[in-house]
């Protein structure tokens, strides 16, 4: 399954997100869907499944171990300048207080 991998602190209230912070949730959400909380999954199976997703080979270095890659994109409060100042690239983004960067596994 593709999937985008979400750790949610906003609160639920009637089936729904609220604006207001609440406990962190593990959201594993279909690509073409929007985060729901229905999409919960637990801590565990969250971590492994987005650690398989992000392997894509094996590093002789460090033993064979796993390889791979994440997309971290923590956002605060303006998400829509960040979509329009194209913060998806490695460092601080000034305009909407947010940091990406690839994270090796």
């Amino acid at each position: 399954m593709s999937a985008n991998f979400i750790l949610c602190v906003r609160d639920v209230r009637k089936g729904s997100f609220i604006l207001e912070p609440g406990p962190a949730r593990y959201l594993q959400v279909p690509k073409g869907e929007i985060p729901l909380p229905k999409h919960t999954v637990p801590r565990g199976r969250w971590i492994g499944e987005l650690s398989e997703a992000a392997t894509w080979g094996t590093d002789d270095r460090r033993g064979g171990g796993a390889r791979g890659d994440l997309l971290v994109f923590v956002h605060g409060y303006n998400n829509t300048a960040c979509r329009k100042s194209s913060s998806a690239t490695n460092g601080w983004n000034k305009t909407c207080g947010t940091w990406a960067t690839r994270v090796p596994l």
